[in-house]
């Protein structure tokens, strides 16, 4: 693992003080991924954009134990389910999500593959 350097700079005219709470820092790997799950055929997301429910469809080879999990843009988790099947096909209701992006991941061995959902 690489380490990382973060540098602030506040620029003002009259000396003002800066102070930063909160920072968090989360795995790119939620957000972004390009890893593919190997006995995975097909994921996807529809209807996306979405506004009350979405339908996600997951078909892999053979029975996998895999985790479904939505972040929003700040990494948060709001949503989480797992299951041990060869088809997983889940309706989810949106109605408490804000409008804007999400994540939808999906976890197995160890790998992530991760789609855009817009609400």
């Amino acid at each position: 693992m690489k380490p990382l350097l973060f540098l602030f700079i506040s620029l003002s005219g009259r000396g003002n003080s800066i102070y930063l709470d909160n920072i968090n820092v989360i795995s790119s790997q939620d957000i972004v991924s390009t890893t593919n799950i190997q006995s995975l055929q097909s994921f996807t997301i529809s209807p996306n954009p979405s506004r009350d429910f979405v339908d996600v469809s997951v078909q892999f080879e053979k029975n996998t134990s895999s985790e479904l999990l939505i972040h929003d843009a700040m990494g948060r988790q709001l949503y989480a389910s797992r299951q041990e099947m060869a088809t997983v096909n889940e309706r989810i209701n949106l109605g408490d999500f804000s409008n804007g992006v999400y994540f939808v991941s999906l976890r197995s061995g160890g790998k992530v593959v991760t789609e855009k959902l817009v609400v």
